[in-house]
């Protein structure tokens, strides 16, 4: 009897805990929602045309339900580094009536199987980024394995954190590559590595 007492009590204690989470992750949950023309057309030329002259490539709405309707906002490229397209994505909210953006992001875009679809850029140039993404699918990782191909996929930001130090995200881990300069050229090699959150 004591027994099934204390199963019962267990039973309805993960129930509640479950019910807690559920009512937790619903109320933090962001939702998605269509923009209207008219907020289309300002997005893109706050985010896109006026700072760079082109349009819109896609933008996605979404709310949380304690913050400003907000827009994630991709535009088309408006320049290319060793022929692979650049692009810029920034965030931009809606706050009394009027559309703000954020500084946009630098992002270049890899057109090969091999090679991430987009990287974000942080303090590297296009031309940088080609290069350190083509050395992660080239040469060997830290500890002398082979990188695979899904992990030279999963690079979805470079990070300049000093004039030698640039950090490689991936999902769930980064690298750390030591760029190696002489009079004429640069050259990279891998310092190490951490898990890290995306």
């Amino acid at each position: 009897m004591r027994r099934t007492a204390v199963r019962q009590s267990i039973f309805f204690l993960s129930l509640a805990c479950f019910t807690a989470i559920s009512s937790a992750t619903t109320m933090y949950a962001k939702r998605t929602f269509e923009l209207s023309s008219k907020a289309r057309a300002e997005v893109e030329r706050l985010a896109c045309s006026n700072p760079h002259g082109v349009a819109m490539e896609s933008a996605v709405g979404y709310v949380w339900p304690s913050g400003p309707r907000t827009a994630r906002v991709s535009c088309q490229p408006h320049t290319a580094s060793r022929g692979r397209p650049v692009f810029v994505t920034t965030e931009c909210w809606l706050r009394e009536r009027r559309w703000e953006c954020e500084a946009s992001t630098l992002n270049i875009r890899f057109d090969r199987p091999d090679l991430p679809p987009t990287t974000a850029l942080d303090g590297v140039t296009p031309d940088q980024a080609v290069e350190i993404v083509e050395f992660m699918a080239t040469l060997p990782t830290y500890d002398g394995r082979p990188l695979a191909t899904e992990d030279v996929r999963a690079v979805w930001h470079l990070k300049r954190e000093s004039p030698e130090q640039i950090m490689v995200y991936l999902d769930g881990l980064a690298y750390y590559i030591q760029q190696l300069c002489s009079a004429d050229r640069c050259s990279f090699e891998i310092a190490g590595w951490a898990l890290v959150d995306r």
